[in-house]
């Protein structure tokens, strides 16, 4: 399988706009909810493959998009590492 140093995820995450306040003219935020995660060792396919199979994803993901504002694909070095746990607190 993978060696553990080389591992990175292609994630698929939903993502929301909320609104966060009205401080300021009003301001939001994009929440991050992961939805599928996949391992890929970067170092064994190329640019090219990994562009190709975020597109896949992103259109076997697609009839989500109604549950959310938008879906997108990211290459993580750790499992998860987008998504949100709270909403943002800005002082």
């Amino acid at each position: 399988m993978f060696r553990s140093e080389n591992i990175h995820y292609l994630t698929i995450y939903g993502v929301s706009r909320h609104f966060g306040g009205p401080e300021e003219g009003g301001w939001w935020y994009d929440n991050y909810f992961c939805i599928y995660s996949e391992p890929v060792n970067p170092s064994l396919i190329t640019s090219a493959q990994l562009d190709k199979r975020k597109g896949e994803l992103e259109n076997k993901f697609e009839d989500l998009l109604y549950n959310y504002d938008g879906i997108t694909c990211i290459c993580e070095p750790e499992k998860r590492m987008f998504e949100d746990t709270s909403k943002p607190y800005y002082s």
